[in-house]
């Protein structure tokens, strides 16, 4: 499990967002959503390793 980099404060700020299936299509824009707006994302990923890292 990887996390996000965040890069700015946001109205989720501070909150914690696990993500399945965050390493491609929907949940990788999910992943960066979240983050745009301050969480800080765990993203769960079966196979994908390399991508849920970036």
């Amino acid at each position: 499990m990887y996390a996000c980099p965040r890069t700015r404060a946001g109205p989720l700020d501070e909150r914690v967002a696990l993500v399945t299936g965050g390493s491609a299509r929907i949940g990788a824009e999910i992943c960066r959503q979240l983050a745009n707006s301050g969480a800080v994302v765990a993203v769960h990923c079966h196979r994908n390793l390399a991508a849920a890292r970036t």
